[in-house]
């Protein structure tokens, strides 16, 4: 790390680097990627194993922040947006790697004449939806409001509680009850393997 970028992080919070970043600073930029590239690599590896899948993560991910640098807030918290857009860089990662196989075991037993237009990893990701479905539909109402408000609208702990007039650890709690229930319920009926899966219903 230069010794600009090393002092920009020392000295400026992660929030005034982010509204920087926001406004197209790339020395804000460098500073974010070099503070939390080695952590995001380590995540990486957790699943992929393998170097040069986990930097390749690591680079699209902070390309897509750059991306979308214009719509950062520096009210919410880099790090969380950060390891959710790598969480979906892995979940890519898995579904070329499913689809590939699905591909080769395809043209080994049939004619590529028959090929249907659907792809093996739509048909995966749509049985994949219906079964998460399933299992967000055997939570208790108030639960199964709360998991939708922060999986599917995306809302902080913080917005849930006061949408919902709950406190943030009623609200925590209530989500990590969801996880484990749709966790338990999509082994039981999938045939995904436990990481595919935490990164599915922890995106």
């Amino acid at each position: 790390m230069s010794p600009k970028i090393y002092d920009m992080a020392q000295l400026c919070t992660e929030s005034i680097l982010v509204a920087r970043l926001s406004n197209g600073d790339e020395q804000a930029f460098l500073a974010l990627f070099h503070a939390h590239k080695n952590k995001l690599f380590q995540y990486s590896m957790r699943y992929v194993r393998c170097r040069a899948v986990a930097e390749d993560i690591v680079q699209d991910t902070f390309l897509k922040i750059w991306e979308h640098r214009s719509g950062l807030s520096s009210e919410c918290s880099f790090g969380a947006y950060l390891f959710r857009i790598a969480r979906n860089q892995i979940f890519n990662q898995f579904k070329k790697a499913a689809h590939h196989a699905a591909y080769e075991k395809f043209s080994a037993d049939e004619s590529l004449e028959n090929l249907n237009h659907q792809t093996e990893w739509e048909v995966f990701s749509a049985d994949y939806e219906e079964h998460l479905q399933k299992a967000v539909e055997q939570l208790p109402s108030q639960r199964q409001r709360i998991f939708k408000l922060s999986r599917t609208e995306g809302l902080s702990h913080e917005q849930i509680a006061q949408e919902l007039n709950l406190s943030k650890n009623t609200v925590k709690v209530q989500i990590n009850k969801a996880l484990k229930t749709i966790r338990v319920y999509l082994e039981l009926t999938t045939d995904l393997s436990i990481p595919v899966i935490c990164l599915l219903i922890n995106g």
